[in-house]
């Protein structure tokens, strides 16, 4: 799997690393290398917008949307008796188990469909979208995030770090308690339909 990715960042915030105030907008376009022809030719292209607003003397409260969209460029293999032809799991009347075999080749021909009629746009799930879900759980055409972070920072100077395996990294202790949003979707329309929760605290 490959991909070629071009973007830029408009960053308005007084820190690179770990921002107490200020805004950040970034925009890329993901090209997946495709060496299947009956997997879809498709860009993708991801927006991410973050506000962070300082609160008290060092804490700082982040919002964040993310939208990611997927475009055909030309479409694979759509039609389904030849997927599960050419894709399926060899399921045949008679078989012991063959009502759990097709409902596991449907779901994955369906899938397949999907994929190629609307590509994949960039998934959402793991420690930077969606973190009470499992890293890359949510996967459609489109996607979309909406986060807001309370970040408790416990000094306001960086430390750095100087142990025997690990040396000049500086870090900076915080709090972090999280409340998120997720859906994807392959119709754009419909992705304030079926929002995911994800809350808790991370140190």
């Amino acid at each position: 799997f490959e991909t070629v990715s071009a973007g830029a960042m408009i960053d308005l915030t007084d820190s690179r690393h770990d921002p107490r105030q200020g805004i950040r907008f970034g925009i890329e376009r993901k090209f997946p290398k495709n060496n299947n022809p009956d997997n879809s030719d498709y860009f993708v292209t991801d927006m991410d917008l973050a506000l962070y607003i300082p609160f008290f003397q060092k804490d700082t409260l982040v919002f964040n949307i993310y939208r990611s969209m997927a475009t055909v460029t030309r479409e694979g293999l759509v039609d389904e008796a030849q997927l599960r032809a050419e894709k399926g799991l060899g399921c045949f009347l008679g078989m012991p188990l063959y009502e759990q075999c097709y409902a596991a080749e449907t779901k994955q021909i369906l899938e397949i469909q999907s994929a190629n009629k609307y590509g994949s746009a960039s998934s959402i799930g793991g420690s930077n979208r969606l973190r009470a879900y499992n890293a890359r759980r949510f996967r459609a055409g489109n996607s979309a995030f909406y986060g807001m972070e309370y970040r408790y920072n416990f000094s306001s100077e960086e430390e750095e770090v100087n142990l025997f395996f690990i040396g000049g990294i500086k870090t900076l202790f915080q709090l972090a308690v999280f409340a998120e949003a997720g859906t994807v979707n392959d119709d754009a329309s419909q992705l304030t339909e079926n929002l995911k929760p994800s809350y808790g605290i991370g140190f």
